[in-house]
C-alpha cells in the first residue's frame, strides 16, 4: 500500500492499523465468509466511510474567530479510519502530523503519489507587478482603444453568425447630447 500510494515509509503503522480495521470489516474464509466485526458485535455494518488510502483530502479549519479572507481548509492525505468516532485519520505533510477529524471532503481521484501532477488546481498568481502572465494572452494582450477589429462568435451560436465590436452599435440612435 506504501508503494501504491508513494507514502513515506514512517507512515507504516498508521496503514497498519488501517489494513486491520478493513480486514475485520470484510468477509473471511475461516469464518464461513462472515465478517468478523459483524460475528463480534452482533451488529449490522455500514461501509458507505471506506475511502481510498492515499487520497487527497482537504480538512476543513474549525478554529473559532477566523477572517474571511483566511484559508477554509488545508490539503493532506487519507491514512485511515477514526477510532471509536465516525471520523478519518488525515496526514498533514506540512507539519507531519496525523490528525483525526470528521470535517473532511475526500478525492479519491488524486492519490498522493499524483499530487505534483495535478497543480492545475494550486496555481498561484505572479506578484502584482508582473499580473497580467495569470490572464490568458489574449485578453492581457489587447488594447483599450475602441477601434479594435476583434470579432467574437459564440460558440453556441446555431445561426453561425458572429458580431463585430465596431459594427455593434452602428444601427442604433443616440440622442445628441
Amino acid at each position: 500500500i506504501l508503494d501504491e500510494t508513494g507514502l513515506p515509509q514512517r507512515l507504516w503503522a498508521e496503514i497498519a492499523v488501517t489494513v486491520a480495521y478493513l480486514k475485520n470489516r470484510f468477509p473471511h474464509s475461516h469464518l464461513d465468509f462472515e465478517v468478523p466485526y459483524v460475528r463480534w458485535k452482533k451488529r449490522g455494518l455500514s461501509l458507505r466511510h471506506i475511502r481510498r488510502l492515499g487520497s487527497k483530502c482537504f480538512v476543513h479549519h474549525t478554529t473559532p474567530g477566523r477572517g474571511k479572507l483566511e484559508e477554509r481548509a488545508w490539503m493532506g492525505v487519507l491514512v485511515g479510519y477514526a477510532i471509536g468516532t465516525r471520523g478519518y485519520r488525515v496526514w498533514d505533510p506540512a507539519t507531519d502530523r496525523v490528525i483525526e477529524t470528521k470535517h473532511v471532503k475526500i478525492d479519491e481521484s488524486v492519490i498522493y503519489r499524483n499530487f505534483g501532477r495535478h497543480r492545475d488546481t494550486d496555481q498561484h498568481l505572479d506578484p502584482i507587478g508582473n499580473a497580467s502572465s495569470a490572464w490568458p494572452k489574449h485578453i492581457s494582450d489587447s488594447s483599450d482603444d475602441d477601434s479594435s477589429d476583434t470579432e467574437y462568435s459564440p460558440s453556441s451560436d446555431s445561426t453561425g453568425s458572429s458580431v463585430s465590436s465596431k459594427d455593434a452599435f452602428e444601427d442604433m440612435d443616440f440622442p445628441d447630447e
